[in-house]
């Protein structure tokens, strides 16, 4: 089940992170058309957000799955998901959230600050990690548990530079 749900974040293996920022975006904020349920197309398309803050939570039908789901909305709307499983590195977009503080087990906290961002403002504009500026589309486990602060500037015109030719 949900084998796509990785599908908004391979632009940024494409050199294309600003499309991974973009429909990343789409999904978290804005309204879709739903034509299938879980078993078959629906007589009346559903219109609405995805992911509604109310005890239903998805769009009608939609289930949970363990978790996926939720977990998937939770990474996302902190600008961060782990693609391929088992690899320490997460992917990165822009976090619905103005600031994130995980604390860690370490005893360290790594912090997410995004400067910014609106309903049209969703494009990495800049970003630094600790200070130093920081161009990757991607961020290591390692980097995360080593604490510290990822500050993500956006802007309402994407910037195609950022992100881009990283391995």
């Amino acid at each position: 089940n949900q084998p796509d749900i990785h599908v908004p974040f391979m632009f940024n293996f494409g050199d294309a992170p600003w499309l991974t920022q973009k429909w990343v975006n789409e999904i978290l904020t804005k309204e879709t058309v739903q034509y299938y349920g879980t078993h078959e197309k629906w007589d009346e398309p559903y219109t609405g957000r995805i992911y509604k803050a109310d005890p239903e939570g998805y769009i009608p039908e939609m289930d949970d799955d363990e978790g996926t789901m939720s977990g998937w909305f939770v990474l996302s709307s902190m600008g961060m998901y782990p693609v391929l499983v088992g690899d320490p590195v997460f992917q990165l977009s822009t976090p619905i959230f103005d600031k994130i503080m995980i604390r860690l087990a370490n005893q360290k906290t790594f912090t997410i600050v995004t400067e910014n961002f609106s309903n049209t403002s969703y494009y990495i504009k800049s970003a630094t990690l600790n200070g130093e500026p920081f161009n990757q589309s991607y961020i290591t486990h390692d980097q995360i548990v080593n604490g510290g602060t990822l500050v993500i500037r956006t802007s309402t015109e994407p910037n195609k530079e950022w992100g881009r030719g990283v391995e």
